[in-house]
């Protein structure tokens, strides 16, 4: 078995807080139109890139929650026929098809806020830890023999932000502060 690294947890919070800096300077002073615009991800727009990370996160944070709490793993969000595909690439597809026409009418700010939020909860979440607990490989099934610790420091937990959908939001922050040298 492999040791993984131990961490303090008002690292782990740091860390945690590193991302929250790094949110609110990549979304200050949003333009909506410029980011309901298509095209940052293919036909995604930054809005429906933010909305995108905020199912997935969201059902992250979630997950962690029930499996501290000893509960039973909360259901999607989206419906049962799509949870069922058997090919995990065609459930995403879909899961990704259904939570975009869905969250359409979310305006920017919102989707904004929201991300920011689960953030603010994560945080919330870990400072109830211990530096015992944040360090268990094992509290925490749904990270797969990797402590929470662990997958924030190492930035496995916002691998979906900053891994699949790094590059376009890169680029969503490097056009604007061309355009805007005040971000």
């Amino acid at each position: 078995m492999q040791t993984m690294q131990s961490y303090a947890l008002a690292d782990v919070i740091q860390r945690i807080e590193d991302e929250q800096t790094w949110w609110a300077e990549a979304t200050h002073n949003t333009d909506i139109s410029e980011a309901e615009a298509p095209g940052l991800a293919g036909e995604w727009s930054f809005k429906d890139v933010v909305n995108h990370l905020n199912i997935w996160q969201g059902r992250d944070i979630a997950e962690l929650r029930a499996a501290r709490d000893g509960a039973e793993r909360p259901a999607p969000e989206w419906p049962a026929e799509i949870e069922a595909i058997e090919d995990e690439d065609e459930r995403v597809m879909h899961i990704n098809a259904w939570t975009s026409k869905r969250d359409q009418a979310i305006p920017v700010n919102e989707a904004i806020d929201r991300y920011a939020s689960q953030l603010e909860e994560l945080e919330e979440f870990v400072t109830e830890m211990t530096d015992e607990t944040v360090n268990d490989p094992d509290l925490f099934p749904v990270l797969a023999g990797r402590s929470l610790a662990d997958s924030i420091m190492s930035g496995w937990l916002f691998r979906h932000t900053h891994g699949e959908h790094g590059p376009d939001l890169q680029k969503w922050i490097d056009t604007r502060s061309i355009n805007n040298p005040t971000i």
